[in-house]
């Protein structure tokens, strides 16, 4: 319980920022807004609420260029789970812009209700 409530107030967000997306079961997939500049730790956290009916894949992805978007990170969550993970940002990847996605597991599937926070 003491992790969980660590991941919810994200001491490791040194620089503040954060962005977060919501997905309802009603969606296939949710996209949140992106931070730029990201600077040396990055902390993903993610939340697949109890009445989902589907496992939840939150997702951290860098944004190269227009065409390219690089996945950093993933986590898959039964419902009614939540995680976080932490990294850290090599010289190469610091000042990037990263952004977090949430899709239901499987091809083309809904049923999930949770959320996805990228912090900074």
């Amino acid at each position: 319980m003491l992790i969980m409530l660590l991941s919810t107030v994200s001491v490791f967000a040194a620089n503040g920022e954060s962005v977060t997306a919501h997905i309802s079961a009603s969606e296939r997939s949710a996209t949140s807004n992106a931070i730029w500049n990201c600077q040396n730790k990055l902390e993903l956290y993610g939340s697949n609420y109890s009445t989902s009916s589907n496992s939840l894949y939150v997702q951290c992805y860098e944004q190269r260029n227009l065409a390219v978007d690089l996945k950093q990170k993933q986590m898959l969550l039964d419902k009614g789970k939540n995680k976080s993970i932490i990294w850290t940002l090599s010289a190469y990847d610091e000042g990037s812009k990263n952004y977090v996605k949430l899709n239901p597991e499987g091809a083309l599937k809904k049923g999930c209700n949770g959320k996805g926070t990228l912090y900074d």
